[in-house]
């Protein structure tokens, strides 16, 4: 499983969070998918476990650049800061390439 959690979600920062509404799709053994609102200039983190802040998911750098729409995960990374223009966004996530991506619905 894997669960997007932070104050750019509609549940906040609460967990655990709500479900269905915040636990991704999962697409195979190693590829998530989500597609919910989020709140510009907030941030979030992905749980593997729901209630849980135990081996939680961030950015390797919350200030690289594009890292808004995307970029490199790491256990324990920092918050990941939301998009710029509030909105219903895909996130997709890899952990194959520890990536993520965020496209605009």
């Amino acid at each position: 499983h894997l669960f997007i959690v932070g104050d750019a979600t509609p549940g906040g920062w609460n967990i655990p969070v709500p479900l269905p509404s915040q636990r991704f799709t999962r697409l195979n053994s190693t590829r998530f998918e989500i597609t919910l609102p989020l709140t510009a200039g907030k941030n979030y983190l992905f749980l593997p476990e729901n209630g849980s802040w135990d081996k939680k998911y961030g950015a390797v750098d919350n200030q690289a650049p594009g890292v808004k729409n995307g970029g490199t995960l790491r256990p324990e990374g920092q918050d990941m800061p939301s998009p710029d223009a509030t909105g219903t966004y895909k996130i997709t996530v890899d952990f194959i390439n520890n990536s993520y991506v965020l496209v605009r619905q």
